[in-house]
């Protein structure tokens, strides 16, 4: 099927996103990361620490970041 091929899958869709763990995660070669146009990066508002998205930095071009995603963001914060 077209998903088993990437490069059809960029001619039929405008957009793919893939869902990874986080960047701090050795589960994802960072090779892999570089070969993305962008990064939405998702920000857990409990859990998420400012150290975390330092070291994501150290990982990962800073230009390919294209926005974040705030989750469960508490309306008292």
């Amino acid at each position: 099927g077209a998903l088993d091929y990437p490069d059809n899958v960029l001619k039929e869709f405008d957009f793919v996103i893939v869902d990874m763990p986080s960047a701090g995660s050795d589960e994802i070669p960072i090779l892999f990361i570089s070969q993305l146009n962008g990064l939405l990066v998702v920000v857990d508002s409990g859990k998420t620490r400012k150290e975390d998205i330092d070291a994501m930095f150290q990982k990962v071009n800073p230009h390919q970041v294209l926005g974040f995603v705030f989750n469960r963001l508490d309306e008292k914060e």
